[in-house]
């Protein structure tokens, strides 16, 4: 069986590690390149101006959250069972590209280069204009970690915690020219304990959307593509609400509700595992 063709699009983070570390071990797929975010909050904001108006944003303890999954585990990944995306695209000879804009004409024409039949996303900050996703030959996927439509946006596991959500939950979708409102392929629901953390809940729920996102690239899509076409835009806003990122007050209430960004712990132990 001819292997297909897939790009990868994310924002570096243990998650996407985890992910793209699944994607490479699949006998039935080829990564052919993959798409990194540099992106802060506005293509146009640098990574200074970014990272102040971000704290500004959320404050320090939702910025430092976001610091040790993804720029920190960056400097700890030689220490670690888990590769950064950075490196296993050298490790394994992916092309890869950064960028602030994958809409831009150069973000365009890497992704024509490569020739994906699939593109996948997980972890990523970017709108995919049109013009982005019919590239693709068969579909461009997301992995989401909630079961869709509910919790669309930035972290919506720190959202289902907030309204005392005892199941979580992580859905593989289609993309479309919205954040998290393209037809849903595969959902898959998450106890959680009162152990988790918003650190602990996104790793397996990243790891489970890998498998399920393998397991429809390996036997392909369950529907034609044009039975799953979405509605448009303006009507699928109605659908549900659009999380933006967290304010210092949710942060609080989150914590008195007895629950965690990251504990410690967990995280030295996720470095750690295999």
């Amino acid at each position: 069986m001819k292997k297909k063709r897939l790009l990868f699009c994310t924002y570096s983070s243990i998650y996407s590690s985890l992910v793209l570390d699944s994607l490479l071990k699949s006998d039935h797929i080829e990564v052919t390149g993959i798409v990194n975010s540099t992106r802060l909050l506005k293509p146009s904001y640098g990574i200074f101006r970014g990272a102040l108006s971000f704290i500004y944003l959320t404050g320090w303890r939702y910025a430092s959250y976001l610091f040790m999954v993804t720029d920190l585990f960056r400097l700890l990944h030689p220490l670690s069972h888990h590769k950064s995306v950075h490196a296993l695209a050298r490790q394994h000879h992916i092309p890869l590209l950064d960028t602030r804009n994958i809409n831009t004409e150069g973000g365009l024409e890497f992704v024509r280069q490569h020739r994906p039949d699939i593109l996948l996303a997980a972890h990523f900050n970017q709108l995919l204009k049109p013009t982005v996703l019919q590239i693709p030959t068969i579909a461009a996927l997301n992995i989401h970690p909630s079961l869709l439509p509910a919790y669309r946006g930035v972290d919506p596991v720190l959202y289902a915690l907030l309204q005392h959500e005892k199941q979580l939950g992580v859905s593989v979708h289609l993309m479309d020219d919205c954040f998290d409102t393209g037809p849903v392929i595969c959902q898959q629901a998450l106890n959680i304990s009162v152990e988790d953390s918003v650190f602990t809940a996104n790793l397996k729920l990243f790891a489970h959307g890998a498998s399920i996102a393998l397991q429809i690239i390996e036997n392909g899509l369950p529907l034609s593509l044009d039975a799953l076409s979405p509605a448009p835009c303006s009507q699928k806003q109605k659908i549900t609400h659009y999380d933006s990122w967290p304010s210092r007050n949710q942060l609080k209430q989150l914590s008195c509700q007895g629950y965690r960004l990251l504990r410690l712990r967990h995280y030295l132990s996720a470095l750690k595992s295999d």
